[in-house]
């Protein structure tokens, strides 16, 4: 059986590359933190962990990340186990703009809206930057809200970054 994502990710980098079957990190730092984190899951010293992630920088500028699990026996005295799986965006990563813009049918001019306020810019900032009015980006952000159901530009923001793809968890935890 084929897998075309992995092929198309392992025919994508230098990075990554299968020996025999096996998945193998070329740039020392990933490997070395791989090891490490493995090492400290499988010796039982990440007991109660949520297990680590690894960032893996690609040459095209991507960023994956290879998060390491601890998987926990029903079985006394079993030896430690984990899972690793490899997640990020495949190809370019779109932008979350562009994302909420289709899902919830903002014009261009709502979309060019939305964009400087998710970038954390005021009204009066906005129309300075896309060189219109106030009223006219208000005008738009009410519309944005009304399609979206949010009622303040926080929210507005929160709902943008909601459909960023994360490649790492947001939320402090053990990192590697």
């Amino acid at each position: 059986m084929e897998h075309l994502a992995a092929n198309e990710l392992l025919d994508s980098t230098d990075t990554l590359v299968s020996r025999s079957g096996r998945l193998w990190l070329t740039r020392p730092a990933a490997r070395q933190a791989f090891e490490k984190a493995i090492g400290l899951l499988l010796d039982g010293e990440g007991a109660g962990t949520q297990g680590y992630d690894v960032p893996v920088h690609m040459e095209d500028g991507r960023l994956l990340t290879l998060y390491l699990l601890p998987l926990e026996s029903a079985l006394s005295g079993a030896r430690s186990q984990a899972v690793a799986i490899m997640a990020g965006p495949r190809g370019e990563q779109r932008d979350a703009c562009d994302i909420v813009a289709s899902l919830f049918g903002l014009t261009p001019s709502e979309r060019r809206v939305l964009s400087r306020i998710a970038k954390g810019e005021a009204v009066k900032e906005a129309a300075e930057s896309l060189a219109v009015g106030e009223a006219t980006v208000r005008t738009h952000l009410l519309r944005i809200f009304d399609k979206t159901g949010v009622h303040r530009q926080p929210e507005l923001v929160a709902l943008v970054s909601s459909f960023a793809v994360p490649v790492r968890p947001e939320t402090p935890g053990p990192r590697v």
